[in-house]
């Protein structure tokens, strides 16, 4: 990413309509010249329905109108306000877009879009980091410095519940805010296109086994903020209905919002030498189910990407005494290792943590019952504990990548006894925050774990990938 020429805020920001300033996602990519091409959206919230974008294409002065598609929100909690999406089409690897919205000939609001390189490319992760802490401050100040060009966000976006006014503050507040400062945070979001991983706060429950209680104003603002546009998979609509309490309540919810349908929260985006898929972990998802076995199967075969990674909240593996327990993705380890699956990250656990490279059979369940929260998911286990002795690059298993705390930090329950690890474990850091950054081109990939200030907790190099599996 390159942060030279970003145009100056408007002057009169400060009487902008804005609930919401623009930010951007990935979208999927068209067919010609997508190696070199990306496509994005931009989301942003209004008071007044007359807000447009306009955008410079590289190397011209002219300022050219962008088609942009508004719904009004009436959702209760909510200011009754305006949710524009407008998609930029065919932008060239690597390059900068100057983009303004303009009110009734006036500019209100100005940045920069930077569009990712392409094949190689350098992505920042993080997650459990909406608390609006100083900490996750200082953490979005780090991600603004190290220049990605693509951010994932591992789900705990906000807390406590995710409702619209703690993602104002928390989330937007913080990784989106007008200047770069440690005590503030940094001007992320309009400029980096990032994606915006399900947790279980998204879901107005604090813990994944406790059912939606309270009748908290603003709930599932996640689905009202990202559309995850890309190809995509849902779980079925009596699951994720029963998180709105029923079908009714899902419905209200759509209409509240001027939406037909709920965003996807299992979607999958190729990213020139990397292939992300993105994982909902929350209990409703059964990944005993074989056709949700089989369409994660066939989005990993389905790309020639040298290295495909998976984000999913809850981690397969983890030495979080409070959270180590919800180890249902490890369900779709075998796939993983089927289609060539370098890395899982995650967060949930309040801690970083890497894993030994993994080879896991899990065994299978009645096909197509979900399993409980509590459920220890059983299999036979070979890890590669010689691969950091080595030095060659080559692992022999999946990686596990856990930074759970890149906002938050454990408290004395989730923090493991250091003695006594997880066989699976080689690294753990629970008393500072951390953020992830990964170098990724068509011949290597390279993990950094930063503590705050960048300072280089781990790196770890990777060449190649045997591709073993459990007898």
């Amino acid at each position: 990413m390159n942060t030279t020429n970003a145009p100056e805020r408007p002057t009169n920001a400060q009487s902008t309509p804005l609930l919401v300033a623009p930010f951007l996602q990935l979208a999927k990519r068209t067919s010609e010249g997508a190696e070199n091409r990306f496509n994005l959206l931009m989301h942003w919230h209004g008071t007044v329905p007359n807000i447009e974008l306009q955008i410079q294409q590289p190397g011209q002065s002219i300022w050219i109108s962008v088609r942009r598609r508004k719904r009004i929100v009436r959702l209760p909690g909510v200011p009754e306000h305006f949710r524009f999406t407008a998609e930029i089409f065919g932008l060239e690897q690597g390059t900068q877009v100057p983009y303004r919205l303009m009110q009734n000939g006036n500019v209100i609001f100005a940045a920069v879009a930077y569009v990712p390189r392409s094949p190689n490319l350098k992505f920042g992760f993080l997650a459990d980091c909406g608390d609006g802490s100083l900490r996750s401050k200082a953490i979005a100040f780090d991600l603004h410095q190290e220049r990605p060009d693509v951010i994932v966000f591992g789900g705990d976006l906000c807390y406590d519940w995710g409702v619209w006014e703690e993602f104002v503050e928390k989330f937007f507040g913080v990784y989106n805010c007008d200047v770069a400062d440690p005590t503030q945070g940094a001007p992320l979001l309009r400029s980096i296109p990032f994606v915006a991983v399900i947790g279980n706060h998204e879901l107005g429950r604090p813990m994944i086994r406790v059912k939606p209680g309270e009748n908290k104003i603003g709930l599932w603002a996640y689905f009202l903020f990202f559309d995850n546009n890309a190809d995509s998979h849902f779980a079925d609509e009596p699951a994720i209905a029963a998180v709105f309490g029923g079908s009714a309540g899902l419905q209200t919810f759509l209409q509240s919002t001027n939406r037909v349908e709920l965003p996807p929260t299992n979607f999958a985006y190729n990213l020139g030498s990397m292939f992300l898929l993105a994982l909902d972990g929350n209990q409703y998802m059964n990944w005993n189910d074989q056709q949700t076995r089989e369409w994660v199967r066939l989005t990993l075969k389905g790309t020639t990407a040298a290295w495909k990674f998976v984000f999913v909240h809850q981690p397969a593996f983890s030495a979080d005494t409070v959270h180590g327990g919800e180890e249902q993705i490890r369900m779709l380890f075998d796939i993983f290792q089927e289609c060539g699956v370098t890395a899982v990250f995650s967060g949930h656990g309040h801690i970083a943590e890497i894993t030994y490279p993994i080879v896991f059979k899990p065994r299978r369940y009645v096909p197509g019952k979900n399993m409980d929260a509590d459920v220890k998911v059983e299999g036979r286990i070979k890890l590669d504990q010689t691969f950091f002795l080595r030095g060659d690059g080559v692992p022999n298993g999946i990686f596990q990548f856990n930074n759970g705390n890149g906002g938050q930090l454990a408290d004395e329950r989730h923090l493991p006894d250091m003695d006594d690890l997880p066989v699976f474990t080689y690294r753990v850091e629970g008393h500072t925050c951390c953020l992830t950054t990964c170098d990724v081109s068509d011949t290597a990939f390279t993990y950094y774990l930063k503590g705050v200030g960048q300072r280089i907790l781990e790196t770890i190099e990777v060449k190649q990938q045997r591709q073993e599996k459990c007898a």
